[in-house]
């Protein structure tokens, strides 16, 4: 059990978009129920609830009997997402939100042609009679985009280190999981990846690329892994620690 973001090691489990609900520790707990090739029960609490994952062969009144039974864990763990709950980003110029590790400030810049960073500034093609709407859609297609080259030239020189040629590498939207890694040898990263440090960029295309070999976390992944990131542990240390200040956009 882990308060983190989680890596799949191949396709994504199936994941039943409805709530259920389940009377924990004389509370109903509401829990998101995905099917996924494993053996057992795991149980995950982060900023979206609490989440289940089972094998498909597991039943419903298996699956509540083990929440209840980790009744301590969970509701301690729902309390402590609660008491870290962030509001929501204030989109209006002169906030600053981070980009690779540092806060950079939006601001205005009616005569330029496209977003652009600048320094410690984004800049977007806005006038001042601009709606907050315009501003977080602007904001976030350059956030997107600049995600997008920048994967692209990460996993081009890990791949290289790899001695591999470069696989497809695609953006996501994803906000449970950093990144993951398809049978088919395409990579999906987590645009939201742009707001870290660029060490965390790389480690966590070093364990994609991984991946690509190893799909598991046996501990011949985790060789493949230190030979392109020696110092993944401290990584992933870190960005399990990261990952809660990240604004909500």
């Amino acid at each position: 059990m882990q308060l983190t973001f989680d890596f799949l090691a191949a396709s994504a489990p199936v994941a039943d978009p409805r709530s259920r609900y389940v009377q924990v520790g004389g509370r109903v707990v509401s829990y998101r129920l995905r099917r996924a090739k494993r053996r057992t029960i795991g149980l995950v609490v982060d900023r979206h609830g609490l989440t289940a994952s089972a094998p498909r062969w597991v039943g419903l009144g298996e699956i509540e009997a083990f929440i209840r039974e980790k009744a301590r864990w969970v509701l301690a763990k729902l309390d402590e997402q609660e008491r870290r709950a962030k509001p929501p980003f204030a989109w209006r110029v002169g906030a600053a939100l981070p980009v690779l590790g540092r806060p950079v400030v939006l601001a205005l810049a009616p005569e330029a042609p496209a977003s652009r960073l600048a320094g410690d500034r984004i800049e977007v093609p806005l006038g001042q009679d601009h709606t907050v709407t315009a501003l977080r859609e602007t904001v976030l297609a350059f956030l997107r985009d600049h995600a997008q080259a920048l994967f692209l030239e990460r996993t081009g020189l890990l791949a290289a280190r790899a001695a591999r040629a470069a696989p497809p590498v695609r953006v996501s939207n994803a906000r449970t999981q950093w990144g993951s890694c398809q049978p088919d040898g395409r990579i999906f990263l987590s645009w939201r990846l742009v707001h870290l440090d660029l060490h965390l960029v790389d480690y966590v295309v070093a364990h994609e690329l991984a991946h690509l070999d190893e799909m598991n976390h046996s501990p011949r992944f985790w060789r493949a892994v230190e030979r392109l990131y020696p110092d993944w542990r401290a990584a992933r240390r870190e960005l399990r620690e990261r990952e809660h200040a990240l604004p909500e956009l």
